[in-house]
């Protein structure tokens, strides 16, 4: 049966009126939340709130978070201490090179500094290639004419491990003044990876005093003597050679500090 056109349809009040499901927009919009109402199966809830006292906080040191672990600090610490006995050069080497002196190792080491000074290298590079220098020198004996060469290998072996991008391989052949090729310079760097074993990330005095002075929450001028005087450390390997690189970095530290005037030098 169809209903005519005079025929009024009378609808019920379930029809004509909607439940109200949401509250209206202007009353949503002063809510911290905003959700799809449980009457609709979905999980999505939008967090539109604006925390001012929140975004006054200090942001997240995220990085420091990350490169300290703080949850594995001692862990780590022990295992590099441990780690600096295994690769440590032996202190009298100098006494069995019988074409090599202390000053000819003092000139190659002034070399390389000007050498990262000239290719912008890190202060770590440094550090390795002369870790490598030494630990090679202990085991081989080497002829005044390959000196050289031992260096330049040996940064280029360091720089290939802690640069972002190296030099290449052609830049250590030129920085001889053509002394020695790019083909040399690889079997050089062969021969240093074989008699080092592989083992190339020893923990330097570097990284210990970069630790301590990060423990001692020194300044910039303490940070800046004490990173000089390890570097000094780097020239005379008669002397400093017998004193393991954390312990040359604790002592710098000291010395650093109780220079510029602090009240307490060591922090234990």
């Amino acid at each position: 049966m169809v209903a005519s056109a005079d025929t009024k349809v009378q609808l019920t009040d379930a029809v004509t009126t909607l439940n109200r499901l949401r509250e209206p927009l202007s009353t949503a919009a002063n809510n911290s939340l905003i959700c799809i109402d449980d009457s609709i199966d979905s999980p999505m809830v939008l967090d539109i709130s604006h925390d001012v006292a929140e975004e006054e906080k200090k942001p997240l040191n995220r990085e420091a978070i990350i490169t300290t672990v703080p949850e594995y600090a001692e862990e780590i610490y022990t295992h590099l201490r441990e780690a600096e006995l295994k690769n440590r050069p032996k202190a009298g080497y100098m006494k069995k090179q019988q074409d090599i002196t202390s000053s000819m190792r003092c000139i190659l080491v002034d070399w390389l500094v000007e050498v990262s000074e000239e290719y912008n290298l890190h202060r770590e590079t440094l550090f390795l290639a002369i870790n490598y220098i030494d630990r090679f020198l202990s085991t081989m004996a080497v002829q005044r004419g390959k000196l050289q060469l031992v260096g330049a290998a040996s940064m280029f072996l360091a720089s290939k491990y802690e640069e972002i991008y190296p030099p290449d391989v052609g830049e250590f052949a030129y920085i001889t003044d053509d002394t020695y090729t790019k083909k040399q310079v690889l079997r050089m760097e062969h021969l240093i990876l074989k008699v080092l074993k592989f083992d190339i990330s020893p923990p330097t005095a570097n990284w210990f005093c970069d630790h301590f002075l990060k423990q001692a929450g020194c300044d910039d001028k303490t940070k800046s003597l004490a990173m000089l005087l390890i570097e000094l450390s780097l020239v005379d390997c008669e002397t400093f050679l017998r004193y393991s690189p954390s312990l040359l970095s604790a002592a710098a530290t000291c010395l650093a500090s109780y220079s510029m005037g602090a009240e307490q030098p060591w922090v234990s």
